[in-house]
């Protein structure tokens, strides 16, 4: 059963004031750890703004609020960088967008 786009919205509110403590470029997709446990898989095209900043520059920032809109999720850092991910159609690898692996071993899944 494929989940309403604010549903999956809601799940990515566990990030806000979590610290993200490692980034890493796994072949041809990211993931980001962060201290309260979670991880984010992103496999779709995104950037870091402003312009000019790099993933690592991410680690050790705060989340302070997330956005998403049909053609992107935001996330938005205590320093004012923003990693912004592409979901529109032409921005997808593969099957999914996004996945975020819970510490409970719940997963979420956008697809």
């Amino acid at each position: 059963m494929k989940r309403k786009a604010e549903e999956l919205a809601r799940d990515l509110q566990v990030l806000r004031s979590a610290t993200l403590t490692e980034a890493v470029e796994i072949h041809d997709y990211v993931q980001l750890a962060f201290a309260n446990g979670y991880r984010l898989s992103i496999y779709n095209d995104f950037v870091i703004q402003p312009q000019g900043q790099a993933l690592c520059d991410t680690v050790s920032q705060t989340v302070e609020r997330i956005t998403e809109t049909d053609d992107e999720v935001r996330l938005h850092f205590n320093d004012g960088l923003e990693l912004c991910v592409c979901m529109r159609d032409t921005c997808y690898h593969g099957p999914e967008a996004m996945q975020l692996n819970c510490p409970d071993g719940s997963v979420v899944v956008w697809a």
